[in-house]
């Protein structure tokens, strides 16, 4: 169990996993624009956070901590039409949702963690040179107890 919020931490072991998961994919925590890519995977922000105290008593209080992590896809094609950009930013979600599936506690040694896809939005668009660009955000729900 911690002690503190685990964002960082979560945060951290997310680029981790997914760029094992995704070694042909630049992966990373901020959007850098000098590191342009067809592919990317990046950490957004983190939103939704709350700590509760799910019992009152004296001293140091357990928490349980919630917080969403925002995960970003962007694919770039060119080609007639945005299906296989489409597609293909799918496929990294698929794969994001395998390394949550396989284990949603992240490997951090806390079985009170978990980490699971909560939601996602895709948006298509073109820049009239037949280059079609997906963006995808990817919700990840964290729930953890503090003490």
């Amino acid at each position: 169990m911690s002690t503190s919020s685990r964002v960082v931490t979560v945060r951290d072991r997310l680029v981790t996993l997914l760029s094992g998961a995704l070694p042909d994919t630049f992966v990373t925590r901020a959007f850098n624009p000098d590191q342009q890519r067809d592919e990317v995977v990046m950490l957004g922000d983190v939103r939704n956070g709350r700590h509760e105290i799910p019992t009152m008593r004296a001293g140091r209080k357990s928490r349980d901590e919630s917080f969403d992590v925002e995960v970003l896809v962007l694919v770039q094609r060119s080609g007639e039409d945005s299906g296989p950009a489409e597609s293909r930013a799918m496929d990294l979600m698929a794969e994001l949702e395998d390394v949550l599936a396989e284990d949603p506690t992240l490997s951090l040694g806390d079985p009170t963690l978990r980490a699971t896809l909560a939601e996602f939005d895709l948006r298509v668009g073109a820049d009239g040179h037949r280059t079609w660009s997906v963006y995808m955000t990817v919700v990840v729900h964290v729930e953890v107890r503090l003490t």
